[in-house]
């Protein structure tokens, strides 16, 4: 998958803004951009898809149905394409609005001024930059622009992407709680209990999981199949959590802790963003326990490629580690309402008539 909204991620630093309008104005979708493509809904509310959005996800994942040869969207098996990209698309779409639409039942206003206000700060900082991590266009906005342009995004979509990457910290601000410089740990909204967590850690949505991890672009598929034989040859879990820190930037706390217990991260099936690690999430729960997995790539702030090594879930690892297991109970637990969501929304979906008429050969961002 490509990695569609590296320049645009939010910082998590923009936790309080002074209303101050926007800087730099927004700049309206032309009208074939805005023609709608699809409707959905949930017992939320009723979306209007655009073109616009369809068009990014379609230029950014062409390439992984069609292997490079566009004349397929126009040869004779173009319709079993065209099913074969919309899965993906529809997988994308529905996880942002049932990520919206889950807030909105909360009681987070996604479209409120605060998020306005936070919208039109990320904007300023990709233009200008923040003196820190984010080096922006120099204050050119129609670089940035022209940014946008390059990863098939006009400013509706991108908008649309930092106002999801927002809602998803405001959510996880209700689900797990903040960290208040004077109060400190203050609980989210949502309430737990022991024996909740013990059900979690003990059924079908939890694995414990060791990863070999490198970014994009860093490793060659040839060394990391050498990773993997040389995982799957080791002869217990201690050995190859000492392979991953011999072999990788991975930090040995995560993998061994201070008295040679292996740790490994907990899991939920529905707690990673189905939006960047759905593929990541159904290699892992697929696999048996004490086997490696293939070699998966992700997208996201993540993207790259893992190698996994499945363990198993022990009575001592839950008493040891059981604020961890919490953590991954609660990020589960919002991520299979999102999912909910977005099969409701999945299943309600209706092609429009400008969607019928469109030419998918013919799409791109000129």
């Amino acid at each position: 998958m490509k990695k569609i909204i590296s320049l645009i991620l939010i910082s998590l630093v923009l936790i309080s803004l002074v209303s101050c309008g926007n800087k730099y104005e927004p700049v309206p979708s032309t009208e074939e951009e805005a023609r709608v493509m699809l409707e959905m809904s949930d017992s939320v509310s009723r979306y209007s898809i655009k073109y616009e959005l369809y068009r990014t996800f379609f230029l950014n994942y062409k390439s992984e149905i069609d292997g490079g040869d566009e004349s397929v969207w126009s040869g004779e098996d173009k319709d079993e394409y065209i099913r074969r990209i919309n899965e993906l698309i529809v997988d994308r779409i529905t996880a942002i609005y049932a990520t919206l639409s889950l807030a909105s039942s909360l009681g987070i206003n996604p479209y409120s001024a605060e998020f306005e206000d936070k919208i039109a700060e990320t904007v300023r900082v990709g233009v200008e930059g923040n003196e820190a991590d984010i080096t922006g266009h120099g204050g050119d906005y129609q670089a940035y622009l022209n940014s946008l342009k390059e990863v098939n995004m006009n400013y509706a979509v991108s908008e649309l992407l930092i106002r999801y990457d927002l809602t998803l910290q405001a959510l996880n601000e209700y689900y797990h709680g903040v960290v208040d410089p004077v109060l400190g740990a203050l609980n989210g909204e949502f309430e737990t209990t022991e024996e909740a967590v013990r059900d979690y850690y003990d059924g079908d949505e939890c694995v414990r999981v060791l990863n070999l991890y490198f970014p994009a672009g860093f490793r060659t598929k040839e060394e990391l199949l050498t990773m993997k034989a040389a995982m799957e040859s080791k002869n217990n879990s201690m050995e190859v959590g000492l392979y991953i820190i011999q072999n990788s930037t991975a930090l040995g706390s995560d993998i061994i802790d201070a008295e040679r217990n292996i740790v490994g991260l907990t899991i939920g099936k529905y707690a990673l963003d189905s939006l960047y690690y759905s593929e990541y999430t159904d290699a892992v729960f697929a696999m048996d326990e004490l086997t490696v997995s293939d070699i998966i790539t992700t997208d996201g702030e993540n993207a790259g490629s893992y190698i996994v090594y499945k363990l198993e879930k022990t009575d001592d690892y839950f008493e040891d580690h059981y604020e961890v297991i919490k953590t991954s109970y609660i990020d589960n637990a919002m991520g299979k309402r999102i999912e909910q969501l977005r099969s409701e929304l999945a299943e309600s979906i209706d092609y429009t008539d400008a969607y019928e008429a469109l030419s998918h050969k013919d799409i791109s961002m000129n």
